[in-house]
């Protein structure tokens, strides 16, 4: 939309109202789930969640005009039917409980601003925005499962413990609930909201009573209903086992690691696949952002639409926040100065025009981008912290909290273009080496789970581009494809053996480079030799590099999977059968003959070279996108993929580069190397006769 001065002047009214607008838990008054009328008195009425007039009281009572009423036909006090009526709502309303029993610390500006160590937890715009997410999976009677996203502290943890207590209060008996963190001083921290509201429970709503349980200081039962509220850490993961969990609060899950000896997935599931799948149950996993790759980052990655995760995603941006925001003077003056300015006096005005837009177009009021320019200042200019410390999207909270090499702009394109694989399955032949290798080569698709290879064109497919054929029955196209093998390990830890196969037949009129295949494995080095090379031969004989990395690392092979020294006379066996292998240039001394080695050595300078070819690829800019990788795993992988501390490229640690690595020397491969392909009519196979030769 293209915004005038006018438009924008009037959104931001309506913007201002939803922000500001009036809330009265007591009433039920801008509350953000449906509710209905119910008079209290002829002249006072309130609105109650819709699943509490499914009472049959409530028929009554609209019959009779008034719970007063009601109460007067049947001779009963109107003030005790108002105090049994408001004890009952708060069975059903959570939002009134809230402001009536669920008593919370304040900070110490807040205290001496009220003269009060605690009070009443009424919901900020916030906490409201997350429990109608609650509220919509409770209501349907689902299992509660949400993973959230905190920018800041707006009281996230505050509203999930005080969600469980009213659970544990109201409707489940021997339901437990367990607080699961770092340290166990951070889950006491989070506990200790539990145990204010408790201390604080108003008598006329009963009493919520917390002692020790069979003399653990980590678990409290409340005596009232047999539940236990627990406490446990990712250090001590085996320490909730022996109790039933009903309700798990996982804080701060983007700080655990992911270390073979503590991690962070087999944690979280542990404590999750503990909770049964049941009405009643409650998961909440929540954490600032802090990079991608984390387990947390990767789960939110899947609760997403296209996930296969049963939880929902909250997020809560800056600008939902209403003290989040200074005052305007003037706002036309304000909208032309900073969404609308017809000069650029200054230097970065261009900049923070731009900045402003992109708030606005994201839900932000004026007084909201105001505060944020004034923030901004405080943070000295440094876009990437202010984002980090409030960000506007969820993509935005992960992305500046790494040193990605790759923008989030482009990885969001490139996920929009992943598509699932046309097939997946095996490539099986006479044998699993030698000359047999490339006998009688055969795709049988498999279905289950993670088939090893994964085929989006068959090498026969017919190919049309511009509305052309491209690889008619009378032509052969040489040049055509090309193949990047970069090395792992076998066993479940060790890196991932990778091999990706790329199509450069619309290259012919102009069009893009492809990926067509994709084989990844656990497997020995040398069978990894035998298989890729098997694949690329599948692929009309493809030049085939294999990724050489000399560099000798810490952990071995055992625990990272690096490329054994002996994988080099492995290749050179496959080179008996195989004549299309990529070799590179080698010279010592200047003053020595240049030889050919077989294999792309991947190093400092080779790294960044294959990389840079991938990003100009994958980019519009210039001349449009030339590089296509329809695979998943490659851009899971592009988010997670940094420049470290020391300028090296590689995967956040505890994840994995192997998909990026060989699609990356894939398109180097295509992009660079390779001569042009070219469609010549004759029949029988293309073939080289000699391997090409790197320049470096």
């Amino acid at each position: 939309m293209d915004w005038t001065t006018e438009d924008i002047l009037s959104e931001n009214k309506e913007r201002r109202a939803e922000l500001f607008a009036d809330y009265d838990p007591k009433t039920g008054e801008g509350s953000p789930i449906s509710r209905e009328p119910v008079p209290l008195t002829p002249d006072h009425t309130i609105y109650v969640p819709e699943s509490m007039t499914a009472l049959p009281v409530f028929e009554q009572v609209w019959l009779a005009g008034s719970v007063e009423e009601w109460a007067e036909d049947r001779g009963i006090s109107p003030a005790a039917a108002k105090a049994d009526f408001q004890e009952l709502r708060c069975q059903y309303d959570f939002e009134f409980w809230c402001s009536c029993a669920a008593n919370i610390e304040l900070d110490a500006e807040t205290r001496e601003e009220r003269g009060a160590d605690v009070a009443p937890l009424i919901m900020n715009r916030a906490q409201r925005i997350y429990w109608t997410e609650i509220h919509r999976q409770w209501a349907a009677g689902d299992p509660v499962r949400i993973i959230l996203l905190k920018a800041r502290q707006w009281g996230g943890s505050t509203l999930t413990q005080a969600f469980f207590a009213w659970v544990q209060r109201y409707h489940r008996s021997n339901w437990n609930s367990f607080v699961c963190n770092l340290t166990l001083d951070q889950a006491r921290n989070i506990r200790s909201m539990y145990e204010t509201l408790a201390e604080e429970y108003p008598e006329e709503l009963g009493s919520i009573t917390l002692g020790p349980y069979q003399g653990s200081s980590n678990q409290r039962e409340i005596k009232e209903t047999d539940s236990i509220v627990g406490i446990t850490t990712i250090e001590n993961p085996d320490s909730p086992r022996s109790y039933d969990i009903h309700l798990a609060h996982l804080s701060e899950v983007g700080l655990w690691p992911s270390t073979p000896e503590v991690n962070a997935e087999d944690f979280a599931s542990a404590i999750t696949g503990a909770v049964d799948n049941v009405a009643g149950t409650g998961i909440i996993e929540e954490s600032t952002a802090r990079g991608v790759g984390t387990y947390f980052h990767n789960h939110w990655q899947d609760a997403g639409p296209d996930g296969d995760s049963s939880y929902e995603r909250v997020f809560i941006a800056w600008h939902d926040i209403p003290s989040y925001t200074k005052p305007v003077e003037d706002p036309r003056e304000f909208v032309e100065a900073r969404l609308r300015p017809s000069a650029q006096s200054e230097q970065d005005l261009g900049k923070k025009t731009e900045i402003a837009r992109r708030l606005w177009r994201l839900g932000a009021t004026l007084e909201g981008i105001r505060w944020y320019f004034d923030m901004l200042r405080d943070f000295k200019g440094d876009l990437q912290r202010m984002q980090r410390e409030y960000p506007s999207t969820p993509r935005e909270a992960f992305q500046s909290t790494g040193r990605r090499y790759f923008s989030m702009d482009l990885t969001a394109k490139i996920r929009e273009q992943t598509v699932e694989p046309a097939a997946t399955g095996h490539l099986t032949a006479e044998g699993t080496t030698g000359a047999e290798a490339f006998e009688n080569i055969e795709f049988r698709p498999t279905g289950g789970e993670a088939p090893p290879l994964k085929v989006w064109r068959r090498p026969d497919t017919k190919v049309w581009w511009d509305g052309e054929l491209l690889n008619p029955d009378d032509a052969v196209v040489k040049n055509r494809f090309c193949a990047f093998a970069d090395f792992g390990g076998k066993s479940e830890g060790a890196d991932w053996s990778v091999i990706t196969i790329g199509d450069r037949i619309k290259m012919l009129k102009g069009g893009p480079m492809e990926v067509v295949a994709r084989l990844r494995v656990h497997q020995r080095p040398d069978l990894f030799a035998w298989a890729s090379a098997r694949l690329a031969y599948w692929y009309d004989e493809a030049l085939l590099a294999y990724e050489i990395n000399r560099h000798k690392k810490d952990r071995g092979d055992d625990v990272r999977g690096y490329e054994p020294e002996w994988s080099l006379a492995v290749i050179e066996e496959v080179m008996d059968d195989y004549s299309n292998l990529y070799l590179r240039e080698v010279q010592d001394r200047i003053d020595e003959p240049v030889r050919y080695e077989v294999g792309f050595h991947m190093n400092a300078s080779t790294k960044p070279l294959i990389y840079n070819t991938l990003e100009a690829g994958l980019d519009e800019e210039p001349g449009g996108q030339v590089y296509f990788d329809p695979d998943r795993q490659f851009v899971d992988e592009l988010d997670t993929f940094e420049r470290k501390e020391n300028g090296s490229l590689g995967a956040v640690e505890g994840n994995h580069d192997d998909v990026a690595d060989s699609s990356a020397g894939t398109a180097w491969l295509g992009l660079k190397h390779m001569d042009p392909p070219v469609r010549v009519t004759e029949q029988g196979r293309a073939k080289r006769s000699t391997p090409g030769a790197a320049t470096f």
